[in-house]
């Protein structure tokens, strides 16, 4: 007996749902949405492209994200009876997330994406909440900090909605650009509620602590970088494969702090996290590639247990440092040379020479 399509795919959501992994659910959400679209089953295709978007959020790639945004967009752009459009806008919102780290993303198409979702925003009833917020990131990212704290104050005058990011994600916003500013003990003070557990998310407090012990190697404030290794290394015990993969870029900084003060641990993090990094984003595999490079300054070998998906794996041999720092360098400087282009300025490639 022939199946229906639709039974089909809720046989292969039924199985997506019992998986661990958040790879091998991509995998089944996609077969899913290669049988609505052969059966040019424009709903089913809608529903399932958001749940392979949020599926992918649980990982540190965007490899099927971002189409399967763009086909919701075209979509509904020549068929708006299909839905409603303000059904899609979280979807919209993590996309511009991940447009922002992508080196490949032109600052004026990155422009033409945010201000795009701001006529969206208007038009569907939403505050520029979020708005403000994906500008101050681009800011942050491009080491603007004037026009990231014009961005964070424009925020305050527009309430929250369904679409702002959460309270510790925000809080973190906030203490990043204390940070950046030098003014540490301010930016201690307003992560209190992030460091003592009451807000966080799957980012918060993971990246607030090593946001903050980037700057504090900087300025030298034992006391306080004493503490928050301590966080560090708590969370990093508690990490799971099918939620904190998007974590891999701040695995990385971990890893460059811990090569100062505990290399036996940076190893370790290092051989059981590296994974992670396969296939993701550009700005995760920056932070990545450039953090773990401490690791292989200098000559040596290591015996490491690690995938054999690793590009760089070699079954049955010592790995050479030189070797691999020569793969990280390639990785974290070719990236750090895209998104200076990108984004007009010098700092990435400032970063790595200074961690290099």
């Amino acid at each position: 007996m022939i199946q229906s399509h639709n039974l089909q795919i809720q046989k292969l959501l039924i199985k997506a749902d019992a998986v661990n992994s958040p790879y091998d659910r991509i995998k089944l959400i996609k077969k899913a949405i290669n049988i609505a679209d052969a059966h040019n089953d424009t709903e089913w295709g809608f529903d399932l492209r958001k749940q392979i978007i949020a599926a992918e959020r649980s990982t540190s790639s965007c490899m099927e994200g971002l189409p399967a945004f763009t086909w919701i967009l075209d979509t509904y752009e020549h068929h708006p009876e299909l839905c409603d459009e303000s059904t899609f806008m979280m979807e919209y919102k993590w996309m511009i997330q991940a447009a922002r780290r992508n080196a490949d993303v032109s600052m004026q198409q990155f422009e033409s994406i945010v201000e795009d979702y701001k006529i969206r925003l208007q038009r569907n009833g939403f505050t520029l909440h979020s708005y403000y917020t994906a500008k101050a990131q681009m800011a942050f990212q491009q080491n603007r900090l004037d026009e990231a704290k014009l961005y964070l104050d424009m925020r305050k005058f527009e309430e929250r909605d369904d679409l702002s990011h959460c309270v510790a994600c925000e809080i973190h916003d906030l203490v990043e650009y204390e940070l950046l500013t030098g003014n540490i003990d301010a930016a201690i003070s307003i992560a209190h509620p992030i460091f003592s557990g009451k807000e966080r998310c799957v980012y918060v407090p993971f990246q607030t602590v090593c946001t903050a012990l980037n700057i504090l190697d900087k300025y030298g404030y034992d006391d306080s970088a004493e503490t928050l290794f301590k966080i560090a290394d708590a969370l990093l015990n508690t990490m799971r494969q099918e939620y904190d993969m998007p974590n891999i870029g701040h695995i990385g900084q971990i890893i460059y702090f811990f090569t100062k003060r505990d290399k036996n641990r940076a190893w370790n993090i290092f051989e059981e996290y590296v994974e992670w990094s396969i296939d993701c984003e550009d700005y995760f595999n920056y932070q990545f590639s450039s953090g773990v490079l401490s690791l292989f300054k200098g000559s040596g070998t290591r015996d490491m247990n690690v995938s054999p998906r690793m590009p760089w794996h070699q079954p049955l041999e010592l790995y050479k440092f030189s070797e691999l720092y020569a793969y990280y360098w390639n990785q974290a400087s070719t990236l750090a040379a895209k998104f200076d282009a990108r984004n007009g300025g010098t700092n990435f490639t400032d970063e790595l020479n200074s961690m290099s």
